[in-house]
């Protein structure tokens, strides 16, 4: 069944006052004549800040939906007769599937990731085509699951056969991510630390982590026309601004929106993963 609902406006604004053009010094061009800083030059940063925090919006949105299932809508626009958003598992009628990986001293993880391995496969279908699976980990499930005794070992015997890059090897091309991640392969999956968050708080709770399938059509982002009469009805961009000046010529108005929907399309597929440190 389908679900019906309003794609959310994200709107963020600045402006360029005189203040910050009038005698000011671009430090990038001072060696070329300490010439002033222009319209242009706060103009871009001031873009690059707005399209920054357009993308750290993306971001949280796409990890909430991982983490809960949720539609990001902080402003309780689409919010529901169970929730202050939609949610697809509860749209769906799906229960969250979950898993734990056992850390504990004396406790070989290995068993319990080839479970969760057994759980991911399960739940794919024939049809769906993978390229692998991964878990995105709190700090400190990433932390739990390389400093256990068996791993440390498994880690040392892979050093002593030249295989390090088994277990403590960087990412490439093939999830999309680069060197600021640690990760490594255990039993099949790939083990990624995730330490994303926004004002101290992190999108994947202390002690979690969230486990999926590498695969196009997991979940995207659904764009919508910005919540302008000459946007209705064209193709919708990732981003707006707008720049206007006022009739007194003492600013600059920038004006700008995202407007989007983060929708997990395969909730089926993924699962909340947790931490068990319960000793042997």
């Amino acid at each position: 069944s389908g679900v019906m609902f309003k794609v959310p406006h994200f709107p963020l604004d600045d402006m360029i006052l005189p203040s910050d053009v009038d005698g000011l010094i671009d430090m990038n061009t001072i060696t070329a004549g300490s010439e002033l800083m222009q319209v242009a030059s706060v103009r871009s940063s001031k873009l690059e800040r707005i399209r920054a925090s357009h993308a750290k919006t993306h971001e949280y949105a796409r990890t909430q939906a991982l983490v809960t299932g949720d539609v990001f809508a902080p402003t309780g626009t689409l919010k529901t007769s169970y929730g202050a958003t939609v949610n697809v598992y509860n749209e769906w009628g799906i229960t969250r599937g979950t898993a734990a990986i056992r850390t504990g001293a004396g406790v070989n993880p290995q068993e319990s990731v080839g479970e969760l391995f057994g759980m991911l496969q399960d739940a794919a279908m024939q049809g769906d085509a993978l390229t692998g699976y991964v878990v995105l980990c709190s700090p400190e499930l990433f932390k739990a699951i390389v400093q256990n005794d068996y791993v440390r070992e498994l880690y040392a015997h892979a050093q002593l056969m030249g295989r390090q890059e088994l277990l403590v090897g960087r990412l490439g091309n093939s999830v999309g991510l680069d060197n600021r991640y640690r990760s490594f392969e255990f039993a099949g999956i790939t083990f990624i630390e995730y330490r994303g968050g926004i004002d101290g708080n992190r999108f994947i709770p202390a002690g979690q982590g969230i486990a999926l399938p590498v695969m196009s059509g997991l979940g995207r982002l659904h764009f919508a026309p910005a919540n302008k009469f000459n946007t209705l009805n064209s193709v919708a961009q990732a981003s707006y601004v707008w720049e206007r000046m006022d009739d007194r010529q003492t600013k600059i108005e920038l004006e700008s929106e995202t407007n989007f929907a983060a929708i997990l399309e395969r909730p089926d597929l993924v699962f909340t993963v947790t931490m068990d440190n319960t000793a042997a």
